[in-house]
């Protein structure tokens, strides 16, 4: 191919790109779907817990009956209260 056609196409592909790019679709996304979180990292509880956001899942980082039930450190059970963990 020689150069021209070469610089012609490369434009028109980029101006076919910052179109579609910054073209707007009719289409409504529904964001009202329940948003589900998982702790599953050491802390990740609690720093869900601090941040507003009630974990569905605690997975828990100690022996079996070191821990409540909800696998939630004594210093995240206020944060938790009254919220289905």
């Amino acid at each position: 191919m020689n150069r021209k056609r070469c610089s012609f196409l490369a434009l028109a592909l980029s101006a076919s790109l910052l179109v579609v790019g910054c073209s707007k679709t009719d289409v409504e996304q529904d964001n009202s779907q329940e948003q589900r979180y998982a702790a599953l990292g050491l802390g990740d509880a609690d720093t869900m817990l601090a941040l507003g956001v009630t974990p569905a899942v605690v997975a828990p980082f100690s022996a079996q009956g070191d821990v409540p039930a909800n696998g939630l450190e004594p210093w995240a059970q206020q944060l938790a209260e009254g919220k289905d963990i």
